[in-house]
């Protein structure tokens, strides 16, 4: 058998290049064959799912008051986030200020201009004069631009634009939270199917949560099993088993929409007067203490929009974070009912005068 095998007759080189060649075959086809299970497993599924996705808008509250009836608070949530309905149940003090809707996110991308079409479509149908756009982080470059359009293109007013903990620019980004959507981009441009594939979004969610379990370098690892299988048991309940997440094609877009944002274009826009129409009250809100903020520099984007508009109240909240409403209402609704409920009262003429801050000790 030896003397009659394959290439028996040929140079030693001969026959290590074939058996080189036969073993990248069959690494190729094992390659292959996982590659064809991810594919049509992972991949497929998830695309025909996210292709029945679009935009919905929500109906949270009717106003508290009638007379608002007239007038729709519209929440925009954050990076991460399919929709802004639980974020817009937790400030019912927007009831005050007119009608409460919450925007769902396409799961397959963010689209500013077919949101807006969205609001005009439905503010049009029951009678809507007067639009309030709510972002929180990311939703605040998508409400800055949705309110810009209202304002400039349409007949509809725009009395107030609400700001939470926006991200500016992606200078505002701190860096630990920058390099995790980077990360996740990169990763997204190099796999394919990586933009739904749940399988990826399982390891950067992993990736993002390694310094629970990883105690050592990653040379030397120690890992904590127990911690270990906390963020398994977490990764896997919130961000994997459930069919109302945010899918990895809705996040590269939203951080994408981060990465290419030109809010500040978009807020000096709404300091410019149009004729027939008052100038929009901007109100930003943030932690009182910027490093409470472990996601924006808040400190940062309120020198950013104090440059460009003197048009400006700055709402600073105890006791909160990044953007978290949903863990802080009392803190919000409070900050809400007492400094932003009364930017929607307008003054009879549109005025120039500088805003006095309404943060508290500024």
């Amino acid at each position: 058998m030896h003397e009659t095998r394959l290439l028996a007759d040929s140079q030693p080189w001969v026959r290590r290049a074939a058996r080189s060649a036969l073993g990248a075959l069959a690494v190729g086809a094992v390659t292959g064959a996982v590659f064809m299970q991810y594919w049509q497993h992972d991949v497929l599924p998830e695309r025909e799912r996210l292709s029945q996705t679009q935009p919905v808008l929500h109906d949270i509250y009717e106003p508290e008051n009638l007379i608002k009836d007239d007038t729709a608070v519209v929440v925009l949530a954050g990076l991460g986030n399919l929709d802004g309905v639980e974020t817009a149940k937790s400030l019912n003090a927007y009831r005050k200020m007119g009608n409460v809707w919450a925007i769902q996110y396409d799961n397959e991308g963010i689209d500013v201009d077919v949101i807006t079409q969205l609001i005009l479509k439905k503010a049009k149908a029951e009678g809507i004069s007067k639009i309030i756009p709510d972002g929180h982080s990311m939703g605040g470059i998508n409400a800055s631009k949705a309110a810009r359009h209202i304002y400039e293109e349409t007949d509809l007013d725009v009395p107030a634009v609400v700001l939470d903990c926006p991200a500016f620019d992606i200078d505002a980004v701190r860096s630990d939270a920058r390099e995790q959507g980077e990360t996740m981009a990169r990763y997204i441009g190099l796999v394919p199917g990586a933009r739904d594939s749940r399988l990826l979004r399982f390891a950067v969610e992993m990736g993002a949560r390694s310094d629970r379990f990883i105690n050592g370098s990653y040379v030397d690892l120690d890992i904590d099993q127990r911690a270990f299988f906390e963020a398994t048991d977490e990764v896997l309940r919130e961000k994997i088993f459930p069919h109302d997440i945010a899918s990895n094609r809705l996040i590269e877009s939203q951080f994408l929409t981060i990465v290419s944002s030109r809010m500040g274009d978009d807020v000096r826009a709404l300091t410019q007067p149009k004729v027939g129409k008052r100038l929009p009250e901007i109100a930003l809100m943030r932690p009182e203490r910027g490093e409470n903020d472990t996601v924006i520099d808040v400190d940062y984007v309120e020198d950013q929009m104090r440059k460009i508009t003197r048009n400006l109240s700055v709402v600073a909240l105890n006791d909160t974070g990044h953007a978290n409403p949903n863990q802080r209402p009392e803190e919000y609704n409070q900050a809400i009912e007492t400094y932003i409920v009364p930017l929607g009262n307008w003054r009879p003429e549109p005025r120039d005068a500088h805003v006095p801050d309404l943060a508290q000790g500024k």
